[in-house]
């Protein structure tokens, strides 16, 4: 059931542009650079719950490209929840980019992008008038002082 809400009193900073990786163990997808959703279905997926963001993006995708949904072995609120079950028992899984280059050193799992790419912007959302708060306002400009140092992505490999 999804609920409408009206986004006039609220604004948005972008944080940054983030993608959802495909997340496998199979030796048999190593070679592949992209991955169609209707490929994904070999295998039982441990996912976010329902009504999360990216679990509802990725139902989408999968409808937009005419493919069956997985089989849900299990369902996990964390990236990091969803990386261990995944690498413990083979299921196949989907995560943001920012999660797997923040854990590359420890990657066992390999990363496929989807085709089309699944993509979405990842921002601060907040009441339109809250941004005049002195230490709300300072939050913001310390984040974007804190950005142009580096990007995000850089950050997360550090």
């Amino acid at each position: 059931m999804k609920v409408s809400k009206n986004w006039k009193p609220y604004k948005s900073k972008k944080i940054m542009d983030e993608e959802i990786l495909f997340l496998h163990h199979d030796e048999n997808l190593d070679k592949k650079k992209k991955i169609k959703m209707k490929d994904t279905t070999g295998k039982r997926w441990v996912t976010y719950p329902d009504s999360y963001y990216i679990n509802e993006v990725l139902k989408e995708s999968f409808k937009n490209q005419m493919a069956d949904l997985p089989v849900v072995a299990g369902n996990y609120t964390t990236p990091a929840q969803l990386y261990k079950f995944s690498n413990a028992t083979e299921c196949y899984t989907a995560l943001p980019n920012s999660f797997i280059k923040a854990h590359e050193k420890e990657a066992e799992l390999k990363a496929i992008p989807f085709e089309p790419a699944i993509k979405f912007t990842m921002s601060f959302v907040f009441r339109s008038d809250k941004d005049q708060i002195p230490r709300i306002a300072n939050f913001l400009q310390s984040f974007d002082a804190y950005m142009s140092e580096s990007d995000y992505i850089s950050r997360l490999k550090s």
